[in-house]
């Protein structure tokens, strides 16, 4: 558990610190995690799943945390991090497959075996549409119904976490609980909003790939510089109006 943790400290402090570099160097970071998953990994951390778990611990909170700045910079990466903790799942996932499939016949392989399969199918599609790409291609509320599968995916996983681990049995129930309690009010509000949004703002909200942060970020330097440009402009007109006085002070000046 104690790398599962360590995981989890280290992608929420690079989301929080790095989220813009992360977000620019996408694709490089999925090379690396597969050079890492599938040449580099001496401990078997990732091939036994602890690192993978971490990662879609991060990604499954991040959706289910109420609106603030925290769930806004972390939106900004869930995509890379979900890709990321698929891809360092697969050494994991082969890996037990040819085991069981190896050691035991099908009708003598641990039942903990089917719902880490089904989680391994479903995260396959909710991966590639992950990728901004694919994404940008779709149609919003198909996306949206891919991604629904999301919970399917997670409950499995737990699923298979609780048929394995006695030791930390109550320890899963209790992170899956957690997340399910967590995530039913924006779940409500969710359905309750989707049929009032017109398809055609979903899809350029989607399309688009324009984040709020930034955009607000873009518009007070904006603001600044307008206020800057707005003071010099006072400034000069004020210099001018003092340098060249209009006949009328003109006058007042020479009586004085």
């Amino acid at each position: 558990m104690t790398i599962v943790l360590l995981t989890v400290f280290i992608f929420v402090t690079a989301g929080l610190l790095f989220s813009k570099q992360i977000r620019k160097l996408h694709y490089g970071l999925y090379v690396f995690a597969g050079i890492i998953a599938l040449v580099i990994d001496e401990a078997n951390i990732i091939s036994l799943g602890y690192v993978p778990f971490g990662i879609f611990l991060v990604v499954m909170f991040t959706g289910a945390l109420d609106k603030g700045i925290i769930r806004k910079k972390f939106n900004t990466v869930r995509a890379e991090y979900a890709i990321i903790g698929f891809i360092m799942l697969l050494p994991h996932a082969l890996g037990y497959l040819l085991y069981f499939l190896d050691e035991f016949s099908l009708f003598d392989i641990p039942l903990s075996f089917y719902p880490g399969v089904i989680a391994t199918l479903v995260f396959i599609p909710l991966t590639i549409t992950s990728f901004r790409f694919i994404r940008k291609l779709m149609k919003y509320q198909d996306w949206k119904k891919v991604h629904r599968y999301a919970y399917l995916g997670y409950s499995m996983i737990f699923l298979h976490l609780l048929l394995i681990d006695n030791e930390r049995f109550y320890m899963y129930l209790g992170i899956y609980i957690t997340y399910v309690i967590l995530r039913i009010p924006d779940m409500i509000k969710y359905y309750k909003k989707r049929s009032l949004i017109p398809e055609k703002v979903l899809q350029t909200l989607l399309k688009k790939d324009i984040y709020i942060e930034a955009k607000k970020s873009k518009l007070k330097e904006l603001r600044t510089s307008l206020l800057t440009v707005q003071t010099e402009i006072t400034t000069l007109e004020k210099e001018i109006e003092d340098e060249n006085p209009t006949k009328k002070e003109f006058k007042k000046r020479r009586i004085a």
